[in-house]
């Protein structure tokens, strides 16, 4: 098998990220972050939500490389970029779904009545209490509620061993959400 020049440098890098050379890693983010922060501001994005994917796309390399048969078939950048891209549109869509029902509330009824001004509020309420969660609780949340994503599904995308694993977690998420949709005092 023939392995070019490419291929070597980055198995090297590879390497050293599963070794966690720090020198390796602010290169690789030096490197791979302008593309990310660049498509995410021309999408929609803000330089926070840039740093943010980034900051989640290299978890998942890092995470990655911990496997010893992973091979990286393209530069690090590339992959970065491309899993930087794929979680920036997961986002937007979570986004685009509330937003859509948002829009959808204020069009069925123009003259807002004291109820739907509860209601509107009550889950402004829950998508910042989902949103507190941080990650992964947020994604599994939506991903299973809103979504209807199967949790064998979810355990792909976020990289748990199994279904049972990712159940566990969207439990233990969905006790945490309680306690804070529950904990805060109701306005009336």
């Amino acid at each position: 098998m023939l392995v070019t020049i490419d291929q070597e440098i980055t198995t090297g890098i590879v390497d050293r990220i599963r070794a966690r050379d720090r020198n390796t890693l602010t290169s690789v983010y030096k490197d791979a972050y302008p593309m990310v922060e660049k498509y995410i501001l021309n999408n929609s994005g803000s330089k926070t939500e840039a740093q943010d994917i980034f900051q989640d796309a290299l978890y998942v390399l890092i995470k990655k490389t911990a496997d010893k048969n992973f091979e990286l078939t393209a530069k690090v950048s590339t992959y970065l970029f491309s899993v930087g891209k794929n979680l920036w549109l997961k986002q937007l869509a979570v986004h685009k779904i509330d937003a859509k029902e948002l829009a959808s509330e204020s069009e069925h009824d123009a003259t807002i009545n004291e109820d739907d001004t509860v209601h509107l509020s009550k889950v402004k309420h829950m998508q910042a209490c989902i949103k507190a969660l941080g990650e992964p609780c947020s994604t599994i949340i939506t991903q299973f509620y809103f979504l209807k994503t199967p949790m064998k599904r979810i355990a792909e995308m976020l990289h748990y061993t199994n279904a049972n694993n990712a159940k566990n977690q969207k439990y233990k998420c969905f006790m945490r959400l309680k306690k804070m949709v529950l904990g805060t005092p109701k306005q009336s």
